[in-house]
């Protein structure tokens, strides 16, 4: 059997046994892949193509999944979030951002604006409303093609970067105007990184903005729920995983 054709194989398998329990009760636990697969019953899923399914779950749920345990730990309310810089995450497929509801408790819509110069034109200006189950849970969905502006939008209750290379030197530029957007907001915020030196650097120039003093950690933690996809970091040529790292402030 083709590679390709495990691939399709596994994601209609994984896609039908997510559909058919994202309305069950109960919350998963977050605090390891592992615990997740036992606790949503996938253990038999992953077993039958593991090289290739493991990799697969943890990159299309790395991005839901890795909120959804920051808000828990945080206590968090978050119903309103801005997804700023938003690349691979805005084109996920609705059922798996639906995960996030689902393992939030108490929580029955959650609203999503993804916003950033890589959101395809043809998302541009769209939203969306997707119910998810019969009990009336919502996920709202909408995209922005451009740089954030906190000015022209509704103030969120979240603000969310993805491996957003806050740092790098191609980039550090281009991201000023937003960071400084972003600190004056005093809204709470979650980052990721793709490896240690990424999340890192960062890490130092936030504090260097002067945040540090409302920044939740010393350094930027590991994350048990990051990708275990390997890839080619572009802009400095080390091994990167999706949210490898996760830090944040809060005010």
């Amino acid at each position: 059997m083709s590679r390709l054709t495990r691939l399709k194989q596994s994601l209609e398998a994984l896609e039908g046994h997510l559909s058919k329990t994202n309305s069950s009760a109960g919350l998963s636990k977050l605090d390891s892949w592992q615990s997740y697969v036992d606790s949503r019953g996938l253990r038999d899923w992953e077993a039958q193509d593991r090289e290739l399914r493991r990799p697969l779950l943890t990159e299309l749920l790395t991005y839901p999944l890795t909120l959804a345990r920051y808000l828990r730990e945080r206590s968090s309310a978050a119903t309103l979030i801005h997804v700023v810089g938003a690349r691979a995450e805005a084109t996920l497929p609705p059922l798996y951002w639906a995960q996030l509801v689902r393992e939030i408790d108490g929580v029955n819509h959650i609203e999503l604006e993804f916003v950033g110069p890589d959101i395809p034109d043809k998302l541009s200006g769209k939203s969306e409303v997707i119910a998810l189950n019969e009990s009336g849970n919502l996920i709202s969905r909408s995209y922005l093609k451009g740089t954030y502006n906190l000015n022209t939008t509704k103030k969120p209750d979240l603000i969310v970067l993805y491996n957003p290379g806050l740092a790098h030197e191609r980039l550090q530029r281009s991201w000023a105007p937003t960071l400084e957007s972003i600190l004056t907001s005093r809204v709470p915020t979650l980052i990721t990184g793709l490896n240690k030196r990424d999340a890192l650097s960062d890490f130092d120039l936030v504090r260097s903005c002067g945040a540090k003093h409302h920044i939740l950690a010393t350094s930027p933690l590991e994350n048990p729920l990051a990708s275990m996809k390997e890839h080619a970091e572009g802009l400095s040529g080390g091994i990167a995983r999706a949210n490898n790292f996760v830090w944040g402030w809060s005010f």
